[in-house]
């Protein structure tokens, strides 16, 4: 396992060299070595993506390893490796990998809040553009651009609602994003809405 560490980041006199690094992580690797299992795994995913799906397959050995907990939510959340797209599982795995204080996943998390904010400022010119509220007229059909575009508010009236990332604390603005969420079929901003009301 050292030695494989040694050759992929060119360390202790070896020149970086992952030939050798593939070659030693896999014999710890194929003993069942979590350490190696994760870096193995990093080497694949980092070194070529289409070699993404050897990664998530060692990942997916590690059931309890808070790193290995991170980069399969960033497959999922891309849809790399063998993974169905899957945005909200990604961000659950990811979210829960920094609360087992996995710096990667708290900066992952930041930046992908940073341009949620930016997109959302550069939308927001006027204080609230949204629809009605919630009818009882049925859900339209929507693309996945629009499904997309209400997991966006939602996650966004989260912030607001809870004044993390960045947000300052504003339960109107939560609601307005809850509320466009919500009528675009998003069953989570739905949920808390209702919540909202009792």
């Amino acid at each position: 396992l050292t030695l494989g560490l040694w050759y992929k980041n060119g360390e202790y006199g070896l020149s970086k060299n992952l030939e050798e690094a593939f070659f030693w992580l896999t014999k710890s690797s194929d003993q069942e070595n979590e350490k190696a299992l994760l870096e193995l795994g990093i080497l694949y995913y980092d070194s070529n993506p289409k070699n993404a799906h050897k990664a998530v397959e060692l990942w997916s050995k590690l059931k309890w390893n808070n790193e290995a907990i991170f980069r399969l939510g960033v497959c999922h959340f891309n849809g790399e490796g063998g993974l169905p797209k899957d945005e909200k599982k990604g961000l659950d795995m990811i979210t829960e990998a920094k609360g087992r204080r996995v710096e990667a996943a708290d900066k992952w998390l930041d930046d992908y809040y940073n341009k949620l904010r930016s997109a959302t400022d550069k939308e927001e010119e006027e204080p609230s553009q949204y629809a009605p509220p919630v009818s009882s007229a049925p859900v339209p059909k929507v693309s996945e651009a629009e499904r997309a575009q209400a997991e966006k508010a939602y996650l966004i009236g989260n912030q607001y609602y809870f004044g993390t990332n960045g947000y300052p604390k504003n339960i109107k603005k939560a609601v307005e994003k809850w509320q466009y969420a919500a009528e675009m079929g998003n069953a989570d901003a739905q949920y808390y809405l209702a919540e909202c009301y009792f």
